[in-house]
């Protein structure tokens, strides 16, 4: 695009990344004790901040528990950092078999870091899905460049403002998230580029990378059938179904869509589910429950918690009265549970 035709942040996206890539270049690759001090700098990051970012989750959701944030998230990222310490082994040069006509001569596999990795996070785990793949690119010697979620812009700001704090400019980067940034950004040509979010947007991105040979890793959205064998306790079935899709207001990429199930006894999985997603209906204190709120007041999960019907299904549990105001911790919901019986 002409620089005359980009916008000052669109320019200011350029410049960052190409002084990022130039230094990638320029400089050796980062020896042990620098990924170390990067790693550490990032885990002061999550650690001194733990707090703020809960509330600024919260606070961009109508309200999340902030129980579910350590949990889901900070623990995850921690832990993530903590498993680094199997660094100095992984940066080690690795003995090659070498094939007979090129005797005496020996292979070696030596690891060597990309240069700049581009991370797009989504909105529902901001946290985990923004910093858990900026462990690996920066315990691989990378440089970091990110582009959080617009939809939870409490969060984006306080990471780019703690990131910017502990970090050089030309070691990791959080950009703005406007609409122009966020179109330049997958245009950029990085050494790799990360996305998580929807299969739509996945396609968008994986178009714009392909411009430039970028590789891809893509985080997708898709569909999570829970299969139940003849052999399963319904009850214990029940409770972890509901429960996984029930955390995170079922925002979750791998929260179940559906069962799958021929076994008749299957038939009452919806009498075991029922009072577990009654439970929700009545007021839950603030600690406990997840409400997850759109600019409009609409509930985000409603869309994965109250899906539409198969043919010939009926509701197991009555359908919600009202939705959830954002930031009201007394509300409540009902989910709904749909039961069909398929011929095959």
């Amino acid at each position: 695009m002409d620089q005359s035709l980009k916008s000052p942040g669109q320019n200011a996206l350029d410049d960052a990344f190409h002084a990022m890539f130039e230094n990638s270049r320029r400089e050796p690759a980062p020896d042990l004790a620098l990924r170390l001090d990067r790693l550490a700098r990032l885990r002061a990051i999550v650690s001194e901040n733990e707090t703020r970012f809960e509330r600024a989750i919260s606070a961009d959701f109508g309200h999340r528990s902030t129980i579910e944030t350590a949990i889901a998230e900070t623990i995850l990222v921690l832990g993530e950092i903590k498993h680094a310490r199997h660094l100095k082994k992984w940066m080690a040069p690795q003995r090659i078999a070498t094939a007979l006509q090129f005797m005496p001569a020996k292979n070696r596999l030596i690891p060597q870091p990309l240069g700049v990795v581009g991370i797009i996070s989504p909105w529902n785990y901001p946290l985990q899905l923004t910093l858990a793949p900026a462990v690996g690119a920066i315990a691989a010697g990378n440089r970091v460049m990110i582009k959080p979620s617009e939809l939870v812009p409490r969060f984006s700001a306080l990471l780019k403002e703690v990131v910017a704090a502990k970090f050089d400019p030309t070691e990791m980067l959080v950009t703005d998230i406007d609409d122009d940034i966020a179109r330049a950004f997958a245009a950029l040509p990085f050494d790799h580029l990360i996305f998580t979010g929807s299969t739509r947007i996945g396609r968008l991105v994986a178009e714009a990378a392909g411009r430039n040979l970028t590789p891809v890793t893509l985080e997708l959205g898709g569909k999570s059938p829970a299969i139940i064998d003849r052999s399963a306790d319904l009850s214990q079935a029940a409770e972890r179904i509901a429960y996984a899709k029930l955390v995170n207001a079922g925002q979750t990429c791998i929260a179940p869509t559906m069962c799958w199930c021929r076994n008749p006894r299957c038939r009452i999985l919806p009498t075991k589910c029922r009072p577990i997603c009654s439970g929700c209906s009545a007021p839950i204190p603030a600690t406990r429950i997840t409400l997850q709120s759109s600019p409009t007041g609409i509930m985000r999960g409603c869309k994965a918690s109250w899906p539409t019907p198969p043919p010939r299904a009926r509701a197991s549990c009555r359908p919600p009265r009202r939705m959830i105001p954002p930031g009201n911790p007394s509300a409540s919901f009902r989910p709904r549970l749909w039961s069909a019986s398929h011929q095959t």
